[in-house]
């Protein structure tokens, strides 16, 4: 038997912005759970550009990136999850900075360095690179 389903979007009992307010500040202190888990899911590529000594990094570097290309979000690889992971990867460049160590993990024009992802800082230069990371491949 089929049920009957309401046209009509129900309207949230809570003010979910005010219900994630902290309880000292008000609010009752309940998770966003969307934050949470992008939050999460950005330790993982922390955990990845960092090499960590993690069984599924070496795996990830392993299977995926062992000819020296590093990811990007326009190519996903790998399973359901790490293509979820790699929809953050410009967030995650945004907010990372790059150290430099033996440079396996680091991209010159794409990462974000002294406060600036030089590609858009110096546009016409980045025209005369070589291997451009084209997004709408």
């Amino acid at each position: 038997m089929e049920r009957c389903r309401s046209k009509h979007k129900k309207v949230a009992k809570a003010a979910w912005p005010i219900v994630c307010i902290p309880k000292e500040e008000g609010g009752l202190g309940v998770l966003n759970l969307q934050t949470h888990n992008k939050a999460l899911l950005l330790k993982d590529l922390h955990n990845f550009f960092n090499k960590s000594n993690l069984p599924w990094v070496e795996l990830i570097w392993d299977k995926h990136y062992r000819n020296g290309r590093l990811p990007s979000s326009n190519v996903p690889k790998g399973s359901f999850l790490w293509r979820d992971v790699l929809k953050l990867l410009d967030k995650f460049k945004g907010m990372a900075s790059v150290m430099i160590s033996d440079g396996q993990s680091c991209l010159l024009w794409d990462d974000l360095w002294n406060g600036h992802v030089r590609k858009l800082q110096f546009p016409e230069l980045y025209s005369f690179a070589k291997k451009q990371i084209n997004k709408f491949k």
